[in-house]
């Protein structure tokens, strides 16, 4: 998976950083052979994940155009899914 990320190092991909189901646009900052790393396009923030917690990386070079029937649409040409862990809320 690093080989697939390395062409996009530097560049804004969409990844779902926060919240499991929503992709939105972040830096690539750093990709080793363990982890890669990304800067939250809106407030700076560095998150880093390790390789185990991708679900799936889908590329077109066409775009991948992203966004739900109340939100804004982005297009990506890279997008990266990563594993959440569930939130549980009290009853």
């Amino acid at each position: 998976m690093k080989e697939v990320l390395l062409p996009y190092l530097n560049q804004i991909i969409g990844i779902n950083f926060e919240r499991a189901f929503k992709i939105e646009a972040a830096e690539l900052i750093n990709v080793t052979d363990t982890y890669f790393s990304i800067r939250d396009a809106n407030n700076g923030n560095v998150h880093f994940f390790s390789w185990h917690a991708v679900v799936q990386i889908i590329e077109n070079p066409a775009g991948i155009e992203v966004g739900g029937l109340f939100t804004h649409k982005e297009t990506f040409t890279i997008t990266v899914k990563v594993g959440h862990l569930t939130e549980y809320v009290p009853v």
